[in-house]
């Protein structure tokens, strides 16, 4: 992997993986991407080279003095495969877990993930070129807030749909009450308090919703939001 001689995937490397999606793109047509993947990637390119603008950094000079930060390591491998660490599927899972909200994972709530606790490698990268990780972080977190708050207004789909019209079914109900619930200022909070205690305050904020609602018939919630819930009532008192 990268010429690098390691035991297994940190999360360094995937900062090596973010600071390449040029590279793809200058051969996107040798590749195959659908239109769909296409985009998906030009967006995602547009919103790290973004992030990394605003703190006038280079991904070209990043890239390669992480590299060099990180050195090749001596690992001897016997497999073509190079498994994740612990902490690198840790961090993959804090940032699918932050992207529930926004209804997937970007690689700004990766880099998110990532610059909670980074690694001493890029650490010294950041700061190499004058920025600090936690600045950067947070920079993510203010981005991946304009992103949702552009999605929110498309938040009710077709599955949701669906659950409600089962649920009018079982309980026979032909006026519901439709209730969205979220943390205000869920992003700025998830920032001042890190990711785990976010996560674990919205999983504490489940628990609540459901301990009080199974006191009560004619309640469902039919999703979570990734910092609230949407729940449905057959009556509204």
């Amino acid at each position: 992997m990268l010429n690098l001689r390691i035991n297994q995937h940190e999360r360094n490397i995937n900062f090596l993986g973010i600071f390449s999606f040029e590279k793809l793109l200058a051969i996107k047509d040798k590749i195959g991407l659908s239109p769909e993947k296409l985009q998906d990637l030009q967006e995602e390119h547009k919103a790290i080279e973004d992030l990394l603008d605003r703190f006038k950094l280079n991904s070209d000079d990043l890239r390669r003095s992480l590299r060099k930060n990180m050195g090749k390591g001596s690992f001897h491998h016997t497999q073509k495969v190079v498994h994740r660490d612990d902490d690198c599927k840790k961090a993959f899972e804090t940032a699918a877990e932050m992207g529930m909200y926004s209804k997937k994972m970007s690689c700004l709530h990766l880099i998110s993930a990532i610059l909670e606790k980074p690694e001493d490698a890029t650490e010294k990268t950041f700061r190499q070129f004058g920025a600090n990780p936690l600045d950067l972080r947070n920079a993510a977190l203010e981005c991946i807030e304009c992103r949702t708050e552009d999605t929110k207004p498309v938040r009710f789909d077709w599955e949701d749909l669906a659950s409600v019209c089962a649920f009018t079914q079982k309980t026979g109900a032909s006026v519901l009450t439709i209730m969205f619930d979220d943390i205000a200022g869920s992003t700025a909070l998830c920032r001042n308090i890190g990711d785990e205690a976010f996560l674990s305050l919205i999983q504490k904020h489940d628990e609540i919703l459901k301990r009080v609602f199974s006191k009560y018939q004619g309640i469902q919630i039919i999703k979570s939001t990734g910092d609230g819930a949407l729940t449905i009532f057959t009556d509204a008192v």
